[in-house]
């Protein structure tokens, strides 16, 4: 279960915040890439979680890259698990 746990906010070259990018949606993008080559193999893709999830009661989908409020690494990291 690794993760990213920043200290400021940075983002990638798509603009995502970066705890957001690796730690959530990070997990889609290789899946993705790797469908057919799962399904070919009758492959399982099993997802878990952190504990920290349970620090924030939801994930801020109307500002989740901290675009419009100011940037906390603990609740970004949070909000990414």
């Amino acid at each position: 279960n690794a993760g990213v746990l920043p200290s400021m906010k940075t983002v990638n070259s798509r603009g995502w915040e970066t705890a957001f990018a690796v730690n959530h949606l990070g997990h889609y993008i290789l899946v993705g890439a790797l469908l057919e080559l799962l399904k070919s193999s009758r492959a399982r893709v099993v997802n878990h979680s952190s504990l920290a999830s349970h620090l924030v009661k939801t994930i801020d989908l109307e500002d989740p890259f901290y675009d419009h409020k100011p940037f906390n690494g603990f609740q970004a990291y949070a909000q990414s698990k």
